[in-house]
């Protein structure tokens, strides 16, 4: 019986990736918000470039903590698009993503380990 993969958050993060790179190039952001999506960004990239190669089978905890924080962030970055004093809130969120995906990429490591031993 085949097993259908789960969406892989790599789609979703190459959209909010290039959103949090246009949000830090946005001159109306105070400079410091700028820096902190900028590095922000960088993070998520490598992060998006690794997600890229792999394939979900299992809604973990760490897939769905994932997932939702992928909404989350989306509807951070859409506010702050209208609102550039939230761009803060979507900082915050960013972080929070990159450890779910941290997270996600560790269990994902861990799960490969046990398998090929």
């Amino acid at each position: 019986m085949a097993t259908t993969p789960l969406d892989n958050p790599a789609e979703d993060l190459g959209g909010i990736v290039s959103r949090l790179y246009e949000l830090a190039g946005n001159s109306q952001a105070d400079p410091t918000q700028r820096q902190a999506l900028l590095l922000k960004a960088h993070d998520l990239r490598g992060d998006l470039i690794t997600l890229v190669s792999m394939q979900f089978m299992t809604a973990t905890d760490a897939y769905t903590q994932t997932m939702a924080a992928l909404e989350t962030v989306t509807a951070a970055i859409n506010q702050a698009e209208q609102n550039i004093q939230n761009i803060v809130n979507v900082v915050n969120g960013a972080a929070q993503l990159a450890t779910s995906i941290d997270n996600l990429l560790k269990e994902a490591t861990q799960i490969a380990t046990t398998m090929a031993v």
